[in-house]
């Protein structure tokens, strides 16, 4: 039996049972008892405890993963380190994995494929923006919830430890997803999310995976050096073009991928557009090294170069046998060999600059800044000086942004300052200003599912910060605490830093009359007198010695402030009972006396008189002595019973004269 069963932790969190079991951690079911809610906790295994530099890691990046806040990654309530272990308490969510979805469907249709992995870019846009890497995107750690919900789970926790030496099942089980450089142990940036959201695309297009082995070394390695089968190949119904989004996010250089993970939404939300789209490739960094042209030394190490070249050439077969030890099956070769050819390459590019530099026919200019110039003011501007007349001015894109006004340049490419030739192309990022959405309809819905409601859907639109508060207004239509509507209303466009008024019903308006003495009328003329004050009337009938159809008895006292709408009980008389004897009967009045206990604040006060409600009224909290004139028949008794917020305070018999 697992040993945290049953356990509860830090005098707060019951563990109720097992629900995953990882490579890292296990997750639990436990009880907030303090909250009183579900939740899931995540504790790190023995082994893994034991090891400080795994603990170390898994502390810092859960603290950093307790800051993030998005509809799109599941929420972390808590996070404890102590020297017996290592827990994050998170979000218990009811739902499957995607990968489960996945392995359940199959081939995924285009619009379920585009609305899982516009999710999952915007989870991870909110994470890199506060250089949070996950490092471990696949569908076995995303939660799909009923409504379609995608949630990503495991936030930079599993990694490779530094001490792991060789690639196993277990201790890399992630490889089917994994990125070049981050098998090779490089350093990863947000780029390393965006190849592994490559690899989740093409299996929901083509229902496997790129890229299949017996191991999780052989899967590595066509990692590195294989160029997967292309996606229309196994499924001739993909558009090209959304094909090459996915092989743009799979590209093995980082480089060469999506920039960031809005950048690849930004393809997807035209490619719902135009179908027929062309997908740039990425433009070349502005902060590229810049390489200096070297002579090529000869290659000393290789058989029969010499006495020299021998010596050379054993230490680099030890260094070589060295290397392999750490990547059994040959890994160090191919990637020595991606190395070379990587060296090879920017030799040629360096090359082919230098050459361009050196041609004739253009001067070099030092570029001005046009930030903050309209497109048209940037196009004035250099044409009006002869150094920049040759120069071109290329949107490559438009972005919101609540700091610039809308159609001023926030950025250009190359930077200003930068040296270029007079003929040279500036690509510019041009703002659209702030990002607006048009507020959706909450109109309906309890207060708390329209507020949770708006904030969603807005935060889903990449909106935030927003106020909202809640405006109450009387209603006879719409039912108390419920969304009447909001203000701005539905479909106007709001912003951030906009406040938006939810406008709440209280209920109807609440006007208070006194109750009317009904006693000794005939019926019909009490419900009139009711039905003018508004008030609802309900009948009871009872023998006695008045005339049939006199009011007898109703439930509230006269003078009595009565909120309109409020049902009123009236006893009336069915004349006398044949079993009762002689019409000699006579009716008489009994004057109840009792003393009412003193209370904290005032309270409700209803007098039963043989079980039929004669009194209720709210009573001061002072209490004291009450009266009560009671209606009966001579010489009959009757049982009254006192009942102060619905507890019995008393029981009398009274025998009327």
């Amino acid at each position: 039996m697992d040993k945290y069963l049953g356990c509860v932790l830090s005098s707060r969190y019951e563990i109720l049972e097992i629900i995953g079991n990882g490579g890292m951690s296990v997750v639990y079911k436990a009880r907030d008892l303090r909250l009183n809610r579900l939740v899931a906790i995540k504790i790190l295994k023995d082994d893994a405890f034991a090891d400080e530099e795994l603990r170390l890691r898994f502390r810092t990046e859960s603290e950093a993963v307790a800051q993030l806040n998005h509809p799109n990654i599941v929420n972390i309530f808590d996070v404890s380190s102590n020297e017996d272990m290592e827990y994050i308490v998170m979000e218990l969510i009811d739902g499957i994995t995607l990968h489960q979805y996945m392995k359940k469907r199959g081939i995924l249709p285009m619009k379920e494929v585009l609305f899982f992995v516009s999710q999952i870019l915007k989870a991870l846009d909110h994470a890199h923006s506060r250089n949070i890497v996950h490092r471990d995107i696949k569908p076995q750690n995303m939660m799909l919830l009923r409504d379609g919900t995608l949630k990503v789970t495991d936030f930079g926790i599993a990694r490779i430890t530094s001490k792991q030496k060789t690639l196993t099942n277990n201790a890399f089980g992630s490889v089917h997803y994994i990125a070049p450089e981050q098998a090779r142990g490089e350093q990863t940036d947000g780029r390393t999310d965006i190849y592994s959201v490559g690899v989740i695309l093409y299996e929901m297009l083509t229902g496997r995976l790129p890229f299949e082995g017996d191991s999780a070394l052989s899967i590595a390695i066509q990692h590195l050096n294989s160029t997967p089968m292309a996606p229309t190949a196994l499924n001739p119904d993909i558009p090209k073009s959304f094909e090459s989004i996915v092989m743009k996010a799979m590209s093995v250089l980082p480089e060469q991928r999506y920039s960031n993970a809005m950048s690849m939404f930004a393809d997807l939300e035209e490619f719902k557009q135009n179908p027929n789209m062309v997908v740039k490739p990425e433009p070349v960094a502005d902060d590229e090294p810049e390489y200096e042209t070297k002579k090529l030394e000869k290659l000393t190490g290789i058989e029969g170069e010499g006495q020299d070249g021998k010596k050379e050439g054993k230490k680099m077969k030890k260094r070589s046998a060295k290397k392999s030890r750490l990547f059994p099956g040959g890994i160090a070769a191919p990637v020595i060999a991606g190395i070379v050819t990587t060296v090879l390459l920017v030799g040629v590019a360096v090359t082919a600059v230098v050459w361009a530099f050196s041609s004739g026919g253009a001067n070099n200019v030092t570029l001005p800044s046009l930030n903050g110039m309209t497109l048209k003011e940037a196009q004035a501007f250099l044409a009006a000086d002869s150094r920049y007349a040759n120069l071109h001015i290329v949107v490559e894109s438009e972005r919101n942004d609540s700091t610039v006004p809308k159609g001023d340049i926030m950025e250009m490419k190359p930077k200003s300052g930068t040296v270029v030739r007079d003929t040279s192309t500036i690509n510019v990022v041009v703002s659209l200003g702030p990002l607006t959405v048009l507020l959706n309809d909450i109109s309906g819905k309890t207060a708390i599912e329209g507020t949770n409601s708006l904030k969603t859907y807005l935060a889903s639109n990449g909106l935030y910060g927003l106020s909202y508060q809640n405006k109450y207004e009387a209603s006879d239509t719409v039912a108390k605490d419920t969304v009447i509507r909001t203000e701005p209303a539905a479909g106007a466009e709001v912003k951030a830093g906009d406040v938006i008024y939810i406008v709440i019903s209280s209920g109807p308006d609440i006007v208070e009359v006194p109750m009317p003495n009904l006693i000794g009328l005939d019926a019909e003329v009490a419900k009139s007198i009711l039905s003018d004050n508004k008030l609802t009337c309900e009948v009871v009938e009872q023998y006695s010695d008045l005339p049939y159809g006199t009011v007898i008895l109703q439930s509230v006292a006269k003078d009595t402030m009565i909120a309109q709408t409020s049902v009123v009980t009236i006893t009336v008389s069915k004349g006398f009972e044949s079993d009762q004897g002689s019409t000699e009967q006579t009716r008489s009045t009994y004057e109840f006396k009792t003393e009412l206990p003193p209370m904290h604040s005032a309270y409700t006060l209803v007098i039963y008189q043989d079980e039929v409600e004669v009194y209720r009224a709210l009573q001061a909290a002072a209490g004291g002595d009450f009266t009560l004139t009671l209606v009966g028949i001579s010489g009959a008794t009757s049982e009254v019973q006192v009942n102060i917020n619905d507890t019995v305070w008393g029981t009398h018999k009274v025998i009327f004269p």
